[in-house]
């Protein structure tokens, strides 16, 4: 198979720290403003037009609110991105310059999540991630002595496909290295 036809795989490498509370909370903005909305939409056919103004004043609170944490969510991304093929694993900054190279000969214990829908593809992973916490993404490995684990940023179903098209390569090439999670 040549290098053009192999899978590869691109994603923001992201600080948890910070992503994943932002993104718990987003789960909470954005219902909070369907509800609200919906709610007043409802009141406003009735006599109760106070209310409905209230409903609608609390929406646009958590619109509001939900985008300084769309802000919140874009200042987690790191600057550097992690690509991921059938020969390496790199990290690259926002130019594209490679600021590390890593060969997949020299990876060990390589763990990859095991997701299969978007959180936002359904109610049911909306209400766990709001209960549970945001799943989180990421790649870790072992290089050299040293364990590491890079968090990054779905952004479509697509890149989990691409992702799972690498990890079977990888798996098939380094006589079974890798594992799910």
């Amino acid at each position: 198979m040549d290098q053009k036809s192999l899978p590869s795989f691109k994603v923001k490498l992201v600080d948890p720290d910070i992503y994943y509370p932002a993104k718990r909370s987003m789960v909470f903005y954005n219902w909070g403003f369907n509800l609200a909305f919906a709610i007043g939409i409802g009141t406003s056919f009735s006599d109760f037009s106070s209310i409905a103004i209230l409903h609608f004043a609390i929406g646009i609170t958590f619109s509001i609110i939900s985008f300084h944490n769309v802000r919140r969510m874009k200042s987690a991304h790191s600057g550097l991105f992690l690509e991921m093929n059938g020969e390496s694993l790199r990290i690259c900054d926002d130019s594209g310059e490679v600021v590390e190279n890593i060969p997949l000969s020299e990876i060990d214990d390589l763990s990859i999540p095991d997701e299969d829908q978007m959180p936002h593809n359904s109610m049911k992973a909306e209400w766990k991630e709001l209960i549970h916490g945001a799943r989180p993404n990421y790649v870790s490995f072992k290089h050299g002595e040293q364990k590491r684990e890079l968090h990054f940023e779905w952004e479509s179903s697509y890149m989990m496909r691409q992702l799972e098209k690498v990890a079977n390569l990888w798996e098939n090439m380094s006589q079974n290295k890798s594992a799910r999670v």
